[in-house]
């Protein structure tokens, strides 16, 4: 009895095995003529992919010859096959299949070494045949590719040549392997007389700042620029200088009227320096405020960054009472500043203020002040000095509020990962008791009579069992496919109060055996979505399944459908008097993983997946979901909206 279940469990290995390989398998018999040559060979048996790969069942392949299913069999293959199960050796080819499908595939045969029996293993490779030829035409492209780009490149030899800048290559010897026109006009020597020639034996009196930067660039790899005045053509010139592959290129672009009416702007801007206050421009170099007054209080003297500080000088400029229009307010409280009578002769260092400026821009500010005196102690001056720390107060914000939604993520977090240890938790859960009851059902089946009454009962629960894993693994699926935005959608026109009364016929009896008032309200006019019609079903039959459970018995359900005039939707809608929803599960409802507490008594079961799914599913039909709930104990209602077709004739 023991020996007779291990054959039939290894046998249901092998099976599970044989049907979930992606390569086709077939078991073969060689089949001889009298002459003791191949003639043909008896099919033994098949995996699921030979199916697919052949568009045949198994019932179709197995138990017959080859030539039953393919009118011709070439003898070459019989020979290839009958050499195979001879020499025990393997062959392996590849063959373009046109009978079952249009493609390639790779065959291998392999001898089993017994009663003539041998496997034909095959595997589809379509697209890597056709990468291969995608690489062919990729290959025929870079050529065209650099064909384009010789003829690029000549074009670039005709604009160098037309230019009127000298420009000439040099390898990394510095020697010339191209001149451009110009360079050959303005130097007045030929390109056959400088072509590969190195620069200081062509031009002895070459600049020497000009080699050293010419052995910069070839040493550092970046582009120079620079100006100079060369004594080979008795010009200035704005060089720059390119490492390329060969060596450097370099542009001389002739400079020399420029230079003469810059030497005489800088003689001029000399004679006016001699006339103009150094003073100002230091101050105005400086980056922050600056306002010195004199004995009597105006202000004498303001910066640049004053200015823009404050939006421009003070509408009080040239009068005595200029400082009190600067308008300042203590950043702790708002409060202005009040001026003190003038002279304000005590020294302040770093107080935080904020401002309004002319424009009445606000802003904040920190300040320090002091008093002047010359050699003999009079006081002859007041400096104040501010600094502009608007955005560094908002930046300092901004830090607060980014560590506020930093913890805040870390909160998200933590959350997500309750909700990992508690799916886990369920997950486990769930799983352990199928598999508990199917581990219990092979055991006695071990043990009892086959066909006996026990037998039966074990093989119904283990079905059973079985079935609620495969829910829960569809469950897993349906999420995942969701949130990787891979859920396709086999849509066609339906009209919504039919699919509807489906829905209630698959439903209705699971509200009448737990004495449920189940009712179905329908809309006299058709309604047409686009759709696909088992999803649908499934995303409704979920809500009602919510219902079913979290409705007590006496209880009421309602599924009704309306037309939504002004969205021009269809409206579902599921309503219950059962257990209700707390407002704080309401925002997470349509998240996966998340249900209602139950604790690990786990009384209504499942992994939190179905209303996740919902959604998921109606977002792909380009709807809305929502949900409302007052409450424990006050019920619940769903309400889906789905967009209608346009009026068809």
């Amino acid at each position: 009895m023991a020996a007779h279940s291990t054959i039939a469990q290894n046998e249901q290995y092998y099976r599970i095995i044989l049907d979930n390989l992606s390569q086709g398998i077939i078991v073969c018999q060689l089949l001889y003529n009298e002459q003791e040559e191949p003639v043909d060979y008896l099919i033994l048996d098949i995996n699921h992919a030979v199916e697919e790969h052949s568009g045949l069942k198994k019932e179709q392949i197995v138990g017959k010859r080859a030539t039953e299913i393919r009118s011709v069999v070439e003898p070459e293959w019989l020979l290839k096959c009958g050499e195979v199960v001879k020499t025990g050796k393997t062959a392996e080819l590849e063959i373009y299949n046109a009978s079952s499908f249009d493609g390639w595939i790779d065959v291998q045969v392999i001898s089993l070494q017994h009663q003539d029996r041998f496997l034909i293993l095959f595997t589809n490779i379509t697209e890597h045949v056709k990468l291969k030829e995608t690489l062919r035409e990729s290959e025929k492209l870079a050529r065209s590719r650099a064909r384009e780009l010789k003829k690029e490149n000549r074009q670039k030899v005709e604009i160098l040549e037309s230019i009127s800048d000298c420009f000439y290559a040099l390898d990394k010897d510095l020697r010339y392997i191209y001149v451009n026109k110009s360079t050959e006009e303005i130097c007045g020597i030929s390109r056959n007389d400088l072509i590969g020639r190195m620069m200081e034996e062509v031009f002895p009196v070459v600049n020497d700042v000009s080699l050293s930067k010419f052995r910069q660039v070839l040493m550092e790899q970046t582009p120079q620029q620079y100006e100079v005045f060369s004594k080979i053509v008795n010009r200035w010139g704005d060089i720059y200088v390119y490492p390329t592959q060969e060596g450097i290129s370099v542009f001389f672009h002739d400079i020399t009227e420029k230079k003469a009416l810059e030497m005489e702007k800088e003689r001029y801007m000399k004679m006016v320096e001699e006339r103009v206050a150094w003073q100002q421009d230091i101050l105005d170099l400086m980056p922050v405020g600056v306002w010195i007054s004199d004995h009597t209080g105006k202000v004498v003297t303001i910066n640049q960054a004053a200015l823009d500080m404050y939006g421009g000088r003070s509408p009080l400029a040239g009068t005595l009472d200029e400082y009190t229009s600067y308008k300042l307010f203590h950043s702790d409280t708002g409060e202005p500043v009040l001026f003190e009578p003038y002279p304000m002769r005590e020294a302040l260092r770093g107080v935080v203020l904020d401002y309004e400026g002319f424009d009445g821009k606000r802003g904040t500010l920190v300040a320090s002040t002091d008093a002047l005196y010359d050699e003999e102690g009079n006081y002859i001056n007041y400096v104040a000095v501010a600094m502009d720390i608007t955005e560094l107060r908002e930046a300092e914000k901004a830090l607060r509020e980014s560590e506020k939604e930093a913890l805040d993520l870390v909160e998200k977090l933590k959350k997500a990962n309750e909700h990992k240890n508690k799916f886990i938790a369920m997950l486990s859960h769930e799983l352990r008791n199928p598999l508990a009851a199917v581990i219990m059902g092979l055991s006695l089946l071990e043990h009892v009579e086959p066909g006996s009454e026990q037998a039966l009962r074990a093989t119904q629960t283990i079905t059973r069992q079985a079935q609620q894993l495969s829910r829960l693994v569809d469950d897993l699926l349906d999420v995942t496919r969701i949130r990787e935005n891979n859920f396709n959608l086999q849509k066609s026109n339906l009209e919504i109060n039919q699919l509807l009364e489906h829905i209630v016929q698959d439903n209705q009896p699971g509200f009448e055996a737990k004495d449920i008032d189940f009712v179905a309200s329908f809309t006299p006019e058709k309604l047409m979505v686009e759709g696909d019609m088992a999803r649908l079903m499934q995303a409704v039959g979920n809500l009602l399944d919510n219902a079913l459970k979290f409705t007590a018995r006496y209880g009421k359900v309602v599924l009704s459908l309306s037309k939504d005039e002004k969205e021009n939707m269809a409206v579902i809608s599921v309503i219950d008097n059962g257990q209700g929803i707390s407002s704080d599960l309401l925002e997470h409802l349509f998240e996966p993983f998340v249900q209602a507490e139950q604790g690990l008594d786990r009384s209504y079961g499942g992994l939190g997946l179905g209303l996740p799914i919902v959604k998921g599913i109606i977002d792909n039909h380009g709807g809305i979901i929502k949900v409302l709930s007052e409450g424990l104990g006050i019920g619940t209602t769903f309400t889906i909206g789905l967009p209608l077709l346009e009026e068809i004739n």
